[in-house]
């Protein structure tokens, strides 16, 4: 395999903030509190933003859409498989961001996104309890009937709060694996 892709590869990596280059080497992106608190804040805001835009540009088909991935069968699918509820997620935060219709948003939220990705990986490690899953539905629903009443502020403020939900349970996530902040 030729360098040049590996090293354009890299590049990109760097870019998007998920691999760190200290001058002579590479390493995994591990943030600090701080970092992580950051990131989360840009994303709060963000995102926020993004609903308040979806609810004034999302057309109907995409509403259509993203309602339909929580029909019953489906809910109780991501009860019971993990994989599917982060696949589900993605989705969701994906089409309320294409549902904005501003290309300038979606670029700046893409990197965050892919860091609290990252982070929130860890989590993903351990398996969601019932409650957690309950909840993540119910906020992507009030979100998307925020969206589809087109009401811009209460879509962002309901988008607001699920982004910091999901940061609080992040949180707690990451200081109980004892994979991040370690006792000293």
């Amino acid at each position: 395999v030729s360098m040049t892709p590996v090293r354009e590869g890299l590049k990109s990596l760097v870019a998007e903030g998920l691999i760190v280059y200290d001058g002579k080497s590479y390493s995994v992106f591990n943030p600090t509190e701080k970092e992580i608190a950051d990131i989360f804040n840009i994303r709060r805001m963000l995102e926020r933003l993004s609903a308040s835009l979806a609810a004034r540009h999302m057309d109907e088909t995409d509403l259509t859409y993203l309602f339909g991935m929580y029909r019953r069968d489906d809910v109780h699918r991501y009860m019971s498989e993990q994989s599917e509820l982060i696949n589900v997620d993605k989705i969701f935060h994906a089409k309320i961001l294409e549902g904005a219709d501003n290309p300038r948003l979606a670029n700046m939220l893409e990197s965050v996104e892919e860091q609290c990705w990252l982070i929130r990986a860890w989590c993903y490690a351990q398996v969601f309890p019932k409650w957690y899953v309950e909840r993540t539905i119910e906020e992507h629903l009030g979100i998307l009937n925020a969206i589809k009443a087109r009401d811009e502020k209460s879509a962002g403020a309901a988008m607001e709060q699920h982004i910091a939900n999901g940061e609080e349970r992040t949180w707690e996530a990451l200081r109980n694996s004892a994979m991040l902040f370690p006792a000293v």
